[in-house]
């Protein structure tokens, strides 16, 4: 049998030149020595199309390879850049909210100037307590220190450069000057300083100080009446009846002017009925006697 009968389909070794060897592999789908022997491929499987896919991948260039895993990594830094940016800003916000809790819970104090409550033209100097806490150690530097034109003459401002302690909402005020005196004085309007204290956890705090009298130059108000007034006015009339009482004992004058009133309406009707009565020239005409006035 030669390969002219060979039968179709079968799978033929060519670098075999036995045809004894060439007639006993058919039909049997084994191997020779010179290549592997394997029957027609069936229809397409799962593995078949896995094997094609991993093929088609293997053939892609090395540099195409090599820049997809560059970008692969870039993207991984990307992220975990990303990441430790949020994880700072986290952290950033946390230690802002902790500071402003902090800040909110520290005392504050001030020094200032108002009007006294008693009068508008009297001015206070007052150390206050705005904070949540309590304000340790204050210490309070004032240059040029406050002086006093009213009352004459003119007084330094008693003032503690310490206090121990301000509680929450506590103030120290002391009356500095009177507005009508100060206006008058050749004594200075500008005052600035600083006052020192200690707040929660032992922390130092400072606050600026500034005062100045010229904002009460052109200051107007209206006024208000309130108890304090009531009071001022029970005091004028207690100095008014000791007066009566320090010159003697209390007299009452009494006066009933209704008789003497008839009286002298009587006697102006008699006078214009005598004119009615005898009548002259205008010239000539008498003029209605006066009223009399006696003592009442």
């Amino acid at each position: 049998m030669d390969a002219s009968h060979w039968p179709a389909g079968h799978p033929q070794c060519m670098h075999c030149k036995s045809i004894a060897h060439q007639l006993a592999l058919v039909g049997t789908a084994t191997s020779c020595q010179h290549m592997q022997m394997t029957p027609p491929p069936a229809s397409p499987t799962l593995e078949a199309w896995t094997a094609f896919i991993v093929g088609v991948f293997t053939g892609v260039p090395a540099w195409i390879s090599a820049l997809a895993a560059m970008l692969t990594v870039a993207a991984a830094v990307g992220a975990l850049w990303y990441a430790k940016g949020q994880i700072d800003e986290a952290k950033k916000s946390r230690d802002l909210a902790r500071e402003l809790e902090l800040e909110r819970t520290q005392p504050y104090v001030v020094v200032y100037t108002e009007a006294t409550p008693a009068s508008e033209f009297f001015i206070d100097l007052v150390v206050k307590n705005y904070g949540l806490t309590a304000a340790n150690d204050i210490q309070i530097d004032i240059a040029p220190w406050p002086v006093r034109a009213w009352p004459t003459p003119a007084s330094r401002v008693e003032l503690p450069r310490r206090f121990p302690i301000l509680a929450p909402g506590q103030e120290w005020r002391t009356v500095w000057d009177n507005t009508k005196e100060r206006a008058a004085s050749d004594l200075p309007n500008h005052h600035t300083g600083a006052v020192r204290y200690t707040g929660v956890n032992g922390v130092p705090r400072t606050a600026p100080i500034v005062l100045d009298w010229a904002p009460y130059e052109n200051r107007r108000w209206i006024a208000r009446r309130d108890v304090h007034d009531a009071a001022e006015a029970l005091r004028s009339i207690g100095k008014v009846v000791q007066a009566w009482n320090d010159h003697g004992e209390l007299k009452i004058v009494h006066r009933d002017g209704n008789p003497r009133d008839a009286e002298e309406e009587r006697e102006i009707t008699e006078a214009l009925a005598d004119v009615r009565a005898n009548p002259t020239p205008r010239s000539r005409r008498a003029t209605p006697p006066a009223p009399k006035h006696g003592a009442d």
